[in-house]
């Protein structure tokens, strides 16, 4: 039972950042280079008896599974404290050790993993006495520190913490058994993959024009826009959530981004809101929830201005009624003649770091990857459209002022371009308005857990009818 916040404060900033990967692919990467899995062995540290402090054994399971030799910790013989100093006893001196825990963070830090070049201390913040152990550790932060530490372990969610012991032994495997066939089945239990079959990856043709969409889930519609540059795939680690609340998502690829259609313009926001309507026609939903992120948002409220008759209610994610000001509308056009001219890698190379809060871009470096790798499959007539589209998007306040549904707004505590001023720009007594600390523009990437928090808690307050021939 690892509660390392008292540690990690601790221990000074410098060190941190020296002994800190960026992933937990780079610290498997670093120390398969230093032999096979003869060499290594995992130290996975908890019990069965907790959600949250389950993490360790589940992983030592999967790891198990997929043939790793040496793994101490698993959910059928799990090394917690009663046991851990007897375990641990005479472990070899040649043997590279890999020690896994569960931890808790701050919230915007929820479903994270903390990859680091230096021992674990078990259950650091409670005095226990135990010594450090391992070459290298890897703490998942699966709740909230807060006064009642244990409490907070035992009622995390368990859906989150299957999802984080899926990213470790996944990522274990890929680097110590690259392409091993069978591996990633055995990886994989507890946490669907939309990427897989069951995930509903398809496609169709909206007006001749090719669109990507997901749809999983059983229950009430929800339909979920990615931003600027992004995907469906921007909200991979929100839909697994919802699903546990009993809720469809349908995630589109928009006009432009990922793998549906990126002709050549003009695009507007309003085109991209009648896809969406388009969408909803072709699968038979009569009424959905409409949730959009940033340049995702704008197209809701075009949505929502035109077909408020097929919403339950809608909503705005780190994005603003606002229309840009004239330096804005400069930037856009900027941008559009920048990815025409250079494509889009160095423009998200460059900006991805930006969209998250400074903490998060430093410590959360897989994140900030995987969105840049959403971002370079954005073809540039496709990105450059877009941006002229948000260039010439009109001021929508009004459209959240006079709803009679009910709508739902969020916004990042430290995000600098949807700051809260701007996302809580118009509202009405209908409106819902949240903020999730430490966030900035991402909190799909940064704070996973509290979004979906967050967004289920106001689908749930919704009046109980039906939202359309699924629900």
């Amino acid at each position: 039972m690892s509660i390392r916040e008292a540690v990690w404060a601790r221990t000074e900033a410098s060190v941190r950042r020296d002994k800190r990967f960026g992933s937990v692919e780079e610290l498997f990467a670093e120390a398969a280079a230093s032999g096979g899995t003869e060499k290594v062995l995992f130290l996975c540290i908890g019990t069965d008896r907790s959600s949250g402090d389950a993490l360790g054994p589940l992983v030592g399971s999967r790891l198990q599974s997929a043939g790793f030799p040496r793994v101490i910790g698993t959910m059928e013989e799990p090394c917690d404290a009663l046991n851990l100093e007897r375990l641990t006893a005479g472990l070899p001196a040649d043997t590279t050790i890999i020690a896994i825990d569960a931890c808790l963070g701050k919230p915007g830090s929820v479903g994270s993993l903390l990859p680091l070049r230096s021992p674990l201390t078990p259950a650091g913040s409670m005095q226990s006495g135990f010594a450090p152990v391992g070459d290298y550790s890897i703490a998942a932060v699966v709740n909230v520190y807060g006064p009642k530490p244990y409490q907070a372990l035992q009622t995390a969610s368990l859906r989150l913490v299957l999802e984080l012991a899926d990213r470790i032994a996944a990522a274990a495997a890929e680097a110590f058994m690259p392409g091993k066939e069978g591996r990633g089945a055995s990886l994989t239990q507890g946490s669907p993959d939309p990427k897989k079959e069951g995930g509903r990856m398809e496609r169709r043709k909206l007006e001749g024009r090719p669109i990507r969409y997901i749809d999983r889930g059983e229950g009430r519609p929800v339909v979920l826009l990615h931003g600027f540059m992004g995907s469906a795939d921007y909200w991979e680690r929100i839909v697994p959530l919802l699903e546990g609340h009993f809720l469809r998502c349908i995630v589109p690829d928009l006009l432009g981004h990922g793998e549906s259609d990126a002709p050549e313009g003009p695009y507007t926001i309003e085109r991209m809101a009648d896809d969406v309507n388009g969408l909803l026609d072709e699968l038979g939903v009569e009424r959905a929830v409409l949730l959009g992120h940033s340049m995702g948002g704008y197209i809701a409220l075009s949505f929502a201005e035109r077909y408020a008759d097929r919403l339950k209610a809608f909503g705005l994610i780190h994005s603003t009624p606002l229309p840009d000001d004239e330096a804005g509308r400069e930037k856009r056009t900027a941008v559009a003649e920048r990815v025409r001219r250079e494509g889009v890698r160095p423009f998200v190379e460059q900006s991805a770091p930006n969209w998250f809060a400074p903490e998060n871009a430093r410590l959360l470096g897989a994140e900030v990857r995987r969105v840049r790798e959403i971002g370079f499959a954005t073809l540039p007539e496709g990105a450059a459209g877009a941006a002229l589209a948000m260039r010439e998007r009109p001021d929508r306040g009004e459209v959240i002022r006079r709803s009679e549904l009910p709508v739902l707004l969020i916004a990042g505590t430290e995000d600098g371009i949807a700051p809260a001023e701007k996302a809580f720009a118009a509202k009405n007594e209908r409106t819902v308005t949240r903020t999730i600390e430490g966030a900035g523009h991402m909190s799909l990437f940064e704070a996973p857990q509290e979004l979906a928090r967050q967004i289920s808690s106001f689908i749930e307050g919704l009046p109980d009818e039906k939202a359309g021939s699924h629900c």
